[in-house]
């Protein structure tokens, strides 16, 4: 009798693996699971690396719940326990701890999973320890594969063996080739193979099959059925809210009768599509000021605050889509911006606070601080209201551009830097001239009108201004908070604790004071993906800071970036050779600098042409001079309206210390071979002939950069030449030129990427490459970094 006992707890085992008696639907397939459930079911579903999350169920018969289970993953790893008691042997008790782990990617991952049983029978007790394996394959975007082989080490309970069991599935998304009907219905079927252990039960080794449907009717609700060859059917519901998921299913046999049934939870810091939002009106407060950059360090010797741009197009793009945030408020300090009062950067944030509007969420902007500038009124022209303090006045819509010139200071002291251009225009912001000539002055002013143009405009229209009211206050000085409002200017006058109130009210919060407003972050928000295989992937690569040979740089005294010829290509290639990257957006923000370096990175852009990847040029505040130089192959190039761009030339300075040398006594010897070989030294004055084989030199570089940019955007080099001389343009100029194709910004590269791209899902990856290493250490010793293994190209989720 004991080991008829010990037959039917062993079959119970077998199927006690096989997952939850209730599993609802498609859940259970070794084809779907791909979470913690899948420890069970399918342990290649961990591969598919899903952050924490984990699931807990209780059930069993109608009479009698004893049926636990609960499951955790980490990543790839991932623990279980399940206990109970079995009907068939009520007085008997079933333990199965399991451990597991899988390895792969999205679209193919393997795993395996250790499993230790336990069971009691009348005081006795026994283990068995067994070994699983799964293979999980998703080779398109509405079908998933899945095979397991469980219990192959054939350890035994009291003499009998553990049988064997080989399951294989498949399920289909039949609507998948609409993104947004994807997720609406799945279908699965499952086979499976087991051995009996006697050989002494009829029909005990055989095939036996499971059939899943899984109906997303709305978001954050699913509807599901199954039914197997025993003629058993299994119906439930699950519910999601946010984070959390609440299930029932119950399994019912052919005559209708209730067999077990029971309740499920799960939670994951990967947030649902939820089925109702059940927190309260949440204000998003963001702070903005300073400079603004895609990518800033986090300390630097001299300080200088700089806000991360793209932290800030990610905070607002997921408003737009938890819908959990009702109004957002921004708290604008003084804005900062490298030559011109007006950044492009500014312009980009500025729209997607217009996107954000769009999508019925209310925007309201405070002006903090002292320092109320240009930009920062600027920004706050695209928010719902403005409030500002009545100790703040705001500037007149006046602009000024500034340059300082040093080279008369440096000839004072016996310096003379002989500034070599090739191009009219290539020196006129130099600082190390002695004064800008009359061409270049009309250029800057050509150049400081358009930009004004831009802001008055962006003013006009989102303040309701006449052009007449826009021009009086450009010659203003600045503008009392009660006049401002008065003239329309701003909305309200108050302090920041008003601000946040009235934009909880707007969101339809009913708080009457700002201390009961309920504010949150969304940066550490991450949203769950359902979708199966690789989504294709959109890289996007930084081109930051003056551009050199060797390797990209911070430095540790203002932070500013240097871009290395050989990171920004080594990046562009990783890009190229990823099977799932289909576009590319080179995201450039440099004045320039090394030819050869700039060439190289331009050979970088081409060879990914070569392999049909297209590029997309984002020019964020400035892609002049070498910045150009490498955006010109791309097959789009998107810049703002105030991005500074163009500056086609070529500059070199010959520094000469021989008056200063002479005035205090010093006497430098030289010793040469060949009759130019000390041209350049620094102690020698060089002579005509000489400067004239300098520039000689520059002209064949400049010539070079004309034909290239004549090549490239297609366009007569007469025309270029037109263009060029080292003239600096506006982002809306170089358009109106043909230097550029379209105003936008980063999200608008993006897209048109994904149209380049063939790319049909409306929201592919975004990544970008990076080290490991702490920016300190990267500051410090970059050769430490590589010494420690950081240095390697590592992919980082943008999420925007």
């Amino acid at each position: 009798m004991r080991r008829i006992t010990l037959l039917l707890l062993v079959l119970t085992i077998s199927s006690f693996a096989a997952f939850d008696s209730y599993t609802v639907g498609t859940l259970g397939s070794v084809a779907v699971a791909d979470d913690a459930s899948a420890i069970w079911s399918n342990p290649a579903g961990l591969g598919v690396g899903r952050l924490f999350n984990f699931y807990a169920s209780y059930g069993g018969t109608e009479d009698k719940w004893s049926d636990l289970s609960g499951a955790f993953q980490m990543g790839c790893l991932g623990l279980g326990y399940q206990s109970s008691s079995p009907s068939l042997t009520p007085d008997s008790f079933l333990d199965r701890f399991s451990a597991g782990m899988g390895f792969g990617s999205e679209d193919f991952s393997l795993g395996f999973s250790m499993d230790w049983h336990g069971e009691e029978i009348a005081d006795v007790k026994e283990s068995a320890f067994d070994m699983n394996f799964g293979l999980l394959w998703r080779p398109m975007s509405f079908i998933s594969v899945g095979a397991t082989a469980t219990n192959i080490f054939d350890d035994k309970v009291d003499g009998i063996a553990l049988p064997p069991s080989y399951t294989g599935g498949v399920a289909f998304r039949p609507l998948a080739f609409d993104h947004s009907l994807a997720n609406l219905l799945t279908v699965s079927f499952d086979v499976n193979w087991s051995e009996d252990p006697l050989n002494t039960i009829d029909d005990a080794e055989q095939l036996s099959w499971r059939g899943g449907l899984a109906i997303r009717t709305i978001d954050g609700l699913a509807l599901a059925f199954s039914y197997d060859d025993d003629g058993f059917m299994t119906a439930g519901i699950n519910i999601e809210l946010t984070n959390l998921s609440l299930g029932y299913g119950a399994r019912l046999t052919d005559a209708g009768e209730l067999g077990n049934h029971g309740a499920s939870l799960s939670y994951s810091l990967e947030r649902f599509e939820p089925l109702a939002d059940l927190s309260g009106s949440e204000v998003l407060t963001l702070e903005v000021g300073g400079g603004l950059h895609d990518d800033p360090t986090p300390f630097s010797l001299l300080g200088g605050a700089k806000t991360d741009l793209t932290n800030l197009l990610r905070d607002l793009k997921r408003v737009r889509r938890d819908g959990d945030v009702d109004a957002v408020l921004l708290r604008i300090w003084s804005l900062g911006g490298n030559i011109t009062p007006l950044t492009a950067l500014v312009q980009e944030l500025g729209k997607e606070i217009e996107l954000t509007r769009a999508a019925g969420i209310s925007v309201y902007a405070f002006l903090a601080g002292d320092g109320t500038n240009t930009a920062s009124y600027y920004l706050a022209c695209y928010a719902d209201k403005i409030f500002i303090p009545r100790t703040i006045d705001l500037p007149g819509l006046g602009m000024a551009i500034h340059v300082n010139r040093i080279g008369g200071l440096a000839e004072k002291y016996g310096i003379d830097l002989n500034m070599i251009t090739s191009g009219d225009y290539k020196s006129s912001f130099h600082q190390t001239t002695k004064g800008a000539t009359e061409v270049q002055k009309q250029a800057i002013d050509e150049l400081l009108g358009d930009l004004h143009e831009q802001l008055i405009t962006v003013v006009g229209e989102q303040r309701g201004l006449s052009r007449t009211q826009l021009e009086e206050l450009t010659d203003a000085f600045s503008i009392p908070a009660l006049e401002a409002k008065e003239i329309g200017l701003i909305d309200e006058i108050g302090y920041y604790e008003d601000a946040l109130l009235a934009c909880s009210q707007a969101g339809g919060d009913s708080a009457e004071s700002f201390d009961s407003v309920s504010t949150t972050e969304v940066a550490s928000r991450l949203y769950r993906d359902e979708e199966w295989g690789y989504c294709p992937r959109i890289a996007i690569v930084g081109a930051y800071g003056s551009i050199r040979s060797g390797e990209s740089g911070r430095s540790l005294l203002d932070g500013s970036m240097t871009m290395g010829a050989d990171t920004v290509a080594a990046q562009l290639d990783k890009a190229r050779l990823d099977p799932h990257v289909q576009a590319v957006v080179l995201r450039v923000d440099s004045g320039g600098g090394s030819a050869i370096a700039s060439d190289r990175i331009a050979a970088a852009v081409r060879r990914l042409q070569a392999d049909d990847i297209p590029v997309v040029v984002s020019m964020g505040d400035l892609a002049a001079s070498g910045g150009y130089w490498i955006s010109t192959p791309a097959d789009r190039v998107i810049a703002s309206g105030a991005t500074l761009t163009g500056s086609i030339g070529v500059v070199g300075m010959v520094p000469s210390l021989a008056r200063l040398f002479e005035e205090q006594g010093i006497v430098r010897e030289s010793y040469t071979r060949g009759e130019n070989a000390d041209i350049t030294d620094y102690g020698d004055q060089p002579t005509a002939e000489e400067l004239a084989l300098v520039q000689q030199h520059m002209d064949y570089y400049y010539d070079m950069f004309v034909s290239g940019v004549a090549e490239d955007r297609g366009m007569a080099a007469d025309t270029v030449e037109k263009l060029a001389g080292g003239r600096v343009w506006s982002g809306q100029q170089a358009l109106d030129n043909g230097l550029i194709d379209e105003i936008g910004g980063l999200r608008d590269a993006i897209e048109v990427a994904r149209q380049l791209g063939g790319i049909d899902h409306p929201t592919p990856d975004l990544i970008t490459y990076g080290s490991l290493g702490p920016i300190w250490l990267e500051i410090l010793s970059p050769d430490l970094v590589r010494l420690l293994g950081f240095g390697s190209l590592v992919e980082v989720d943008l999420g925007l």
